[in-house]
């Protein structure tokens, strides 16, 4: 199967082929075509990590203090264990490592609470709760379509092909993003939770979206590093997630 878009098959109950077919809907409404080699299964899971990544992030306060103690000791310690777990496969003992995609995970986000407390930048309190969506969604936009990110919004509230691919990947999230799965935490439906993907006008995501692209770097298809900045790096982060 290429980039060409074929319909899911009907499996009802199934949440992994409700991802799919709402990921379908988004190449619908947009006009949008996957680049040669990339299905819309692998697209629809890139995009489920990308909420995923930045729902957490949403929901997570600026780290100081003895928050930030906590994260740098959690770090030491995921890192401890699977640097002795290697070194024991060696001596054929096999302690069990954690799936390649849960440790890409914690790795990543591990790495950008490191950033936050680095570099913490703006007051974090001040920061919309989508301010990690904008540079991943661009990264994902150019990755999966092959199309240079451009950003603009006419009085008729019609944007550019990556403020339209960026309104409808909001409503995904908020369609189907699972809070408690998420966080673990059980007091979602009373509020002390919410969902962070309340959806945005096409204007506002264009400002914010200009201010991303306005970094201007050449794209690589280099592993990305979260803790560099701008949406080059989750360019190349989700070209190598396509392709799984």
């Amino acid at each position: 199967m290429t980039g060409e878009r074929q319909a899911p098959r009907e499996q009802r109950g199934s949440a992994t082929i409700n991802l799919v077919s709402r990921a379908g809907e988004i190449l619908d409404r947009t006009g949008l075509a996957l680049v040669e080699g990339v299905t819309l299964g692998q697209f629809a899971n890139s995009l489920s990590q990308l909420v995923s990544e930045v729902t957490v992030l949403a929901l997570s306060v600026q780290p100081r203090g003895k928050r930030a103690g906590k994260i740098e000791q959690l770090g030491k310690a995921y890192e401890t264990y699977v640097r002795l777990a290697e070194e024991l496969r060696k001596e054929d003992f096999y302690p069990p490592m954690p799936p390649l995609s849960l440790r890409q995970d914690i790795e990543r986000w591990i790495a950008d609470m490191r950033g936050f407390i680095d570099n913490p930048g703006e007051d974090h309190s001040r920061r919309g709760t989508l301010y990690h969506f904008y540079p991943r969604i661009a990264g994902l936009f150019y990755a999966a379509f092959g199309e240079e990110p451009t950003s603009w919004c006419g009085e008729d509230g019609k944007g550019s092909r990556l403020v339209e691919f960026a309104y409808h990947s909001i409503s995904f999230a908020r369609e189907t993003v699972d809070l408690p799965a998420l966080t673990g935490r059980a007091g979602v439906g009373s509020g002390t939770l919410t969902n962070p993907w309340s959806q945005r006008s096409t204007a506002a995501i264009h400002g914010n979206m200009k201010k991303i692209l306005a970094e201007g770097l050449e794209p690589s298809t280099e592993e990305a590093d979260p803790r560099v900045p701008g949406w080059v790096a989750y360019y190349g982060y989700f070209h190598d997630l396509l392709r799984r």
